[in-house]
């Protein structure tokens, strides 16, 4: 079974959210995020942002902004100085067992009216591919993503030559043609580049 990045999931829920204006959907981004990665300390910071803001008056809508503005500073300073000790203390972000991952993913199931559209979108998405996101559960020292494949080949493929990669029909292909290469000898090849060419499209077909 394939495993599907759980990193490039993460990078797709925060592009799902933009840049955020207000700190309920910050808090509905780090919502997504704490799915299969612990990330209770970000959203206890952003509860209590969330708190002061309910309780607080402002005068007018531009006051509001710029106090938003200037909490969303704050954490993002606050998440700054996680990863930062983090880095210096060796770790990566605590990985959620199984059982708790379904457990917070059904609750946010259950409020995905909340949500603004994409972030529903991309809750369906997880859903429909669970099996596929958690496939690592099961598989000893399976890694949750394929970090170690990206650091490979962005230092020996072209960006095009990745893209063909990422599906099925392309790794297959290029398992093909990597026997073709094998078999036809393309080093000495016996055959004109057009009959190579010729022998590639009826094995991709």
């Amino acid at each position: 079974m394939r495993q599907k990045c759980l990193l490039h999931l993460n990078k797709l829920v925060v592009k799902d959210f933009g840049k955020t204006k207000s700190l309920l959907n910050e808090y509905n981004k780090y919502k997504l995020l704490d799915i299969f990665y612990n990330r209770r300390k970000e959203l206890q910071f952003l509860e209590k942002l969330l708190k002061k803001q309910d309780k607080k008056n402002f005068n007018d809508d531009k006051e509001k902004r710029e106090w938003i503005y200037s909490k969303l500073n704050d954490f993002r300073e606050y998440v700054k100085k996680l990863e930062n000790k983090r880095r210096r203390d060796k770790n990566n972000l605590p990985q959620r067992p199984l059982w708790k991952a379904k457990q917070l993913f059904d609750e946010l199931w259950q409020q995905r009216q909340l949500l603004p559209k994409k972030a529903k979108d991309r809750l369906k998405m997880i859903g429909d591919n669970w099996k596929f996101f958690t496939a690592f559960y099961s598989v000893k020292d399976c890694p949750a993503t394929n970090n170690a494949i990206e650091n490979y080949f962005s230092t020996s493929l072209k960006t095009h030559r990745k893209k063909q990669l990422r599906t099925d029909k392309g790794l297959l292909n290029h398992m093909k043609l990597a026997a073709l290469k094998r078999a036809e000898g393309f080093a000495n090849p016996k055959k004109t580049i057009l009959e190579i060419y010729g022998l590639f499209k009826l094995i991709t077909t």
